[in-house]
């Protein structure tokens, strides 16, 4: 009758050592990723043009018969946008962090008529100093928080808005927050999955054998 070796198996089996070694190798890959998003940039911020409705929305033939003002000023093409500014990072963004003490300058691509709104969450993070400048808006030198988002509504004058950014952040990742673009997966996601890929790998490895 055939006799199985269960005392010195595990550790003088091939097959348990080979499947360790992925293991290991995906683990390292985890640390190597944890290491640059944690570490390489800290502080994280995102831009993003998330509304921009017009005022006037008859038909082009009528159009030219309606007028809107304010504050008793005619409006060509009024528009309600809406802007905002996302923290993800680890860390805040300090008032030292603006380079020569220069803003941050958000460009809409059409003149800035008022700034209607400004909302920030969550808590009672303070909002930061926000100035509008022909078609930009100037946010800062001001404390941003790791998590906050602020919301910036806008009326605006003179045609389709876009949104541009130029960043005078040090040590901060600056990015454009498209609408459907897909979302990140934060380090501890990623390293939640693949330390289930490496258990799975080595689970299979180790008792293909014995099953056969």
């Amino acid at each position: 009758m055939p006799v199985m070796d269960v005392a010195g198996g595990w550790y003088t089996s091939g097959t348990f050592w080979a499947s360790a070694g992925v293991v290991v190798a995906v683990l390292a890959a985890v640390a190597v990723v944890w290491v640059t998003l944690t570490a390489g940039f800290p502080r994280r911020l995102y831009f993003g043009l998330r509304a921009a409705a017009p005022l006037l929305a008859a038909p082009a033939g009528i159009r030219g018969d309606l007028e809107l003002r304010h504050r008793g000023t005619a409006l060509a093409d009024p528009r309600v946008v809406t802007v905002e500014l996302v923290s993800r990072g680890r860390k805040d963004i300090p008032s030292e962090a603006y380079d020569d003490r220069q803003p941050l300058v958000l460009d809409v691509g059409a003149r800035i008529v008022e700034v209607l709104q400004v909302t920030s969450g969550p808590g009672i993070l303070p909002v930061p100093r926000i100035t509008p400048d022909g078609a930009a808006l100037k946010i800062g030198p001001s404390l941003i928080g790791r998590r906050q988002e602020i919301t910036i509504n806008i009326l605006t004058d003179g045609g389709q808005p876009s949104l541009a950014c130029r960043s005078p952040l040090i040590d901060v990742q600056v990015r454009q927050r498209t609408e459907g673009s897909p979302q990140q997966w934060p380090w501890w996601a990623v390293a939640v999955a693949a330390w289930t890929v490496a258990v799975a790998v080595a689970v299979a490895a180790w008792t293909g054998p014995v099953a056969a």
